[in-house]
């Protein structure tokens, strides 16, 4: 069946957005779509906390641009395979 990949340049991460990516990562039945997403683009500030982003069934990774304006990286990973 295969892993499946997605990829977003959300240029900036604002509510709406990440609204959009809950409905992309869950289909109607609460079911993830995507194993892997990948985000780049955020724009997230060390002070969000990551709490804030976070979708049923799917580990969150942050990577923040510290001091420059632009940039930032986010990945979310199915549960299934991050756990041991």
């Amino acid at each position: 069946q295969g892993i499946r990949i997605g990829h977003w340049n959300v240029n900036r991460l604002t509510l709406d957005k990440f609204d959009q990516i809950k409905l992309f990562l869950l289909e109607k039945l609460g079911k993830p779509q995507l194993d892997v997403l990948l985000l780049n683009e955020t724009f997230l500030k060390p002070n969000v906390p990551d709490t804030f982003f976070e979708v049923l069934g799917y580990s969150i990774y942050l990577r923040d641009r510290v001091n420059k304006s632009g940039g930032g990286v986010m990945a979310y990973t199915n549960e299934c395979y991050t756990q041991n």
